[in-house]
């Protein structure tokens, strides 16, 4: 894993990073945005590249620290759960007075905040 020094703007610390489980790495490129506690690139490094081997479904680095890894495979099971209702129960999508759709009713119709998910892992 090579954390990049070199690729910087003004006001940002930028680092670029390559993992992956099958085939090509994908170069992902990190942004330190504010460094409250004083974090070297070798801790940073070391952070990222342990998030790699936390997938816990295979016994190998995946392209991507865990956490970013499962919030866009949650991000496709939401748009796939959206288009899903939207093209079998579209008359229960709440929309305002401008007949824009209200994302926080949808999100509370969507969330499985209060469904027999929520305290089940259901990502694996």
């Amino acid at each position: 894993m090579i954390i990049s020094q070199s690729a910087t703007l003004h006001a940002a610390n930028h680092r670029g990073v390559s993992r992956h489980l099958m085939g090509v790495g994908k170069p992902v490129e990190y942004s330190v945005l504010v460094d409250e506690i004083g974090v070297s690139q070798d801790e940073l490094q070391g952070l990222l590249n342990s998030l790699c081997y936390s997938h816990q479904i295979v016994n190998s680095a995946i392209s991507l620290p865990e956490p970013i890894y499962q919030a866009d495979e949650l991000a496709k099971r939401g748009q796939n759960n959206y288009l899903a209702m939207k093209r079998l129960e579209g008359n229960r999508i709440t929309r305002n007075r401008d007949r824009l759709v209200d994302y926080r009713a949808l999100t509370e119709m969507l969330c499985y905040k209060n469904s027999n998910l929520k305290s089940t892992r259901f990502t694996a």
